[in-house]
């Protein structure tokens, strides 16, 4: 059957994907390309952010490496709160594959840890301020995890999220990007539309499909920082 945009996936599907980043990660190379940093650039550093008065940080889906918590830290020493999530965080803590492991970064942060996906998170811990990159292509509800990441922010938190952006077109060009087992979910700009209306703009953007990650998969790449309204 023909692979389209989607914002749902399986059960089986998600489990699949999971396995399937593990084994990537634990398989990697010690020069791995950390993507993290590059992220961390498009964002202009969140420099515009240096006015804003934060105390908590949670980063989702935050991976093996999880460096832009790290970064993040380091522009803003008086967070003291922080906290980082991932479905498969257990499993990177204990192995120690260099050169980049999340176990520097909780050591470094004084980090705690939750072990969760987004769509099962506990929403009664609040934060001032919510980063979620490239996770919403590896979660089975890109719907409920974009109401998850509203309701994780305190009154006036900031939401980081950055997203690369799949079209149609791209799905019918590529047979790779068709069959990449590792991101079952596939979005567009027109999924964000709605969701990102619940927020104050602070930073907005899309990259050309020239500046994006990879130009042979992704049309463009969605970097938005936006405040909770009341």
């Amino acid at each position: 059957f023909p692979v389209t945009i989607a914002s749902i996936c399986t059960k089986d599907a998600w489990e699949k994907a999971q396995n399937w980043e593990l084994r990537v990660w634990l398989g990697s190379p010690k020069n791995y390309e950390d993507w993290n940093t590059w992220w961390f650039s498009r964002f202009k550093n969140f420099e515009y952010l240096k006015g804003y008065n934060f105390s908590s940080f949670l980063e989702v889906g935050c991976g093996p490496y999880a460096k832009n918590t790290e970064y993040f830290c380091k522009l803003f020493p008086q967070v003291k709160d922080v906290t980082l999530s991932d479905p498969l965080l257990k499993e990177y803590i204990a192995v120690d594959h260099p050169p980049f492991n999340v176990r520097s970064v909780i050591s470094n942060t004084n980090a705690k840890t939750i072990y969760s996906s987004l769509e099962d998170i506990d929403t009664s811990k609040k934060y001032d301020v919510v980063l979620s990159i490239n996770v919403l292509p590896h979660v089975r509800d890109a719907h409920l995890c974009m109401d998850k990441l509203y309701n994780l922010l305190n009154d006036d938190g900031v939401l980081i999220i950055g997203e690369d952006l799949v079209s149609q077109e791209d799905l019918d060009k590529h047979e790779d990007l068709r069959t990449d087992v590792g991101h079952p979910i596939k979005l567009d700009h027109n999924f964000f539309k709605e969701k990102l209306k619940v927020y104050h703009h602070i930073f907005n953007g899309i990259l050309s499909r020239e500046d994006s990650r990879a130009p042979d998969w992704y049309y463009g790449t969605l970097l938005y920082v936006g405040q909770k309204k009341a």
